[in-house]
């Protein structure tokens, strides 16, 4: 059972990072290294912030 199957069925809200960027991964990561460009790096920034508002929101 994944994670996210996890957090689910305890009503856990889940920010899946990994499927916002993966569309733009190669333009937003560094060539040949682990780690996000500037511009991937406020890529997710914003999404965690949207995700955050929208919690807080409610």
């Amino acid at each position: 059972m994944s994670s996210f199957c996890i957090m689910k069925k305890h009503g856990v809200e889940a920010n899946d990072l990994n499927a916002h960027v993966a569309p733009d991964f190669k333009r937003l990561q560094r060539p040949r290294n682990l780690h996000f460009s500037p511009e991937g790096s406020e890529y997710l920034a914003r999404k965690v912030a949207a995700t955050i508002e929208s919690a807080l929101s409610r």
